[in-house]
């Protein structure tokens, strides 16, 4: 399968294309949405609600980092109302065995955990650090002050299927 961007597609071309398909949803076997996650969510709820198996989401990680096209360093207050929208949309597209993962910076961490916790009360499956950085944010070399993280939960954690992907040392 292909990933085709037909963002700079004439119309006529994009009519000619998906007219070569007698049932474009059930040839598909993917989707990528690419807009505001929160419109995104909203525009495709009724369409998608509980047959999603995965979310990833990728918020702002409310730093002072200026080299992000989007806005950051929200209150904590503002950023965690924003979280809790799309995190509780995001929650309605999951199908029983759905995992929603979202990933954070160790500045929002501890408080995107007690959110999703209440979101997801038997739904924490368990967090996973994805880079361990010791430049960080600090000055100090000897300990990483940075670390990146993804947070999986689900509606039904003993229904999710984890599959092992690490190789064995005889491998």
């Amino acid at each position: 399968y292909l990933i085709v961007d037909t963002k700079f597609f004439n119309q006529s071309l994009k009519d000619e294309i998906t007219a070569t398909f007698t049932n474009l949803d059930k040839e598909l076997n993917g989707l990528l949405i690419n807009s505001d996650n929160f419109q995104a969510l909203n525009l495709s709820q009724a369409y998608y609600k509980e047959k999603v198996k995965c979310i990833y989401v990728d918020p702002p990680y409310n730093t002072s980092e200026e080299t992000f096209i989007y806005k950051n360093l929200y209150r904590h207050s503002s950023w965690l109302t924003m979280i809790a929208n799309r995190a509780l949309l995001a929650k309605t597209f999951l199908d029983d065995d759905g995992v929603l993962l979202i990933a954070i910076d160790d500045e929002e961490v501890y408080h995107l955990k007690l959110l999703l916790d209440g979101i997801f009360p038997e739904g924490y499956i368990g967090t996973i650090v994805t880079q361990s950085n010791p430049r960080g944010r600090g000055t100090n070399s000897f300990y990483a002050t940075s670390h990146d993280y993804y947070l999986a939960y689900a509606p039904n954690p003993d229904l999710v299927n984890i599959i092992d992907q690490t190789l064995s040392k005889e491998q």
